[in-house]
């Protein structure tokens, strides 16, 4: 491979700011194939050496490649960058902030969860709401209760709290998460976030209603039970078996109208996520021994 010039000097013999700045609007701007090396030269500084340049850079409005270039060095760095990123966390322009979350998240190291969880109580929406996205990627079940907190927050941190506590997939959030499963905007990702949970005790609410009804409600609860079921399954195999053989063993309290909604369901859904769903939990259900698993209605 050649070598890479900047500026006709050779990037192994760097020896200015102004240098390492030229090095970073080289790897914005460079060719995948030689974008790995020029990182590569950037680390082998260090980054005692070359912090202030990158912070700098981060904090540059005017050039947005040589920012994100620097953060993306930043990231290369690992763990040896998180306590100045850290720092940057309580940084006077929230944007400087909003990156540091960033950064912190794509690091993924669990020194960081601690000054991301008190970044959720930043006074500016969208540090709140990139801690929370970083906390989901680092997945430490120190973050649960702080995220479940922001449930009363903007609705948009709502959102990035629901899809961080399913990465994380802590128990805990199962509960709170099923009071939200009827929100209008909410319901897609509160299911989302339960089948990656993977907790069983969310059946039987879903259970609940599917059996109560055939329209939107019900099908969301039909693609959230196959999304669970899947969940529960990669979290506690019995034995081998299948999702529907888990399904059987777990669903005891069937309600006498899902069969008749999900084959409504399988009827108007020509094509889609809920015909899908339906047509499987039909075939799942298609094992249970109705006499002893189905309630009456009332």
């Amino acid at each position: 491979m050649p070598e890479i010039r900047v500026r006709n000097a050779p990037l192994a013999k760097l020896r200015s700011a102004r240098e390492i700045e030229s090095l970073l609007l080289f790897i914005s701007n460079a060719d995948p194939l030689f974008r790995p090396q020029a990182v590569a030269l950037v680390l082998r500084r260090g980054i005692e050496c070359i912090a202030p340049v990158l912070e700098r850079a981060v904090r540059n409005d005017a050039d947005a490649d040589i920012r994100n270039a620097a953060m993306e060095v930043l990231v290369a760095f690992g763990e040896a960058a998180v306590p100045r990123l850290v720092k940057l966390l309580k940084d006077a322009d929230e944007e400087v902030r909003n990156f540091s979350t960033v950064m912190l998240g794509d690091i993924g190291s669990r020194a960081a969860v601690e000054p991301l969880i008190s970044a959720l109580r930043d006074p500016d929406v969208n540090v709140r709401h990139g801690a929370a996205e970083s906390l989901g990627k680092i997945g430490d079940a120190r973050a649960v209760e702080p995220l479940l907190e922001l449930f009363v927050d903007h609705f948009w941190l709502q959102h990035a709290a629901v899809v961080a506590l399913g990465k994380i997939g802590d128990r805990r959030a199962t509960c709170p998460l099923l009071l939200r499963r009827h929100d209008a905007v909410l319901a897609e990702p509160v299911m989302e976030a339960l089948g990656r949970i993977g907790d069983p005790d969310a059946l039987a609410p879903l259970l609940d209603d599917l059996d109560e009804s055939s329209g939107e409600d019900g099908a969301l609860a039909a693609r959230g039970i196959v999304s669970l079921v899947k969940g529960c399954f990669d979290r506690d195999r019995r034995g081998t078996g299948s999702p529907g053989e888990y399904f059987r063993s777990s669903a005891v309290d069937i309600g006498s109208h899902v069969i008749m909604n999900l084959g409504a369901m399988k009827r108007s859904a020509v094509a889609g996520e809920t015909a899908d769903a339906a047509i499987t939990l039909l075939h799942w259900l298609a094992g249970i021994d109705r006499t002893s698993s189905c309630r009456r209605s009332g």
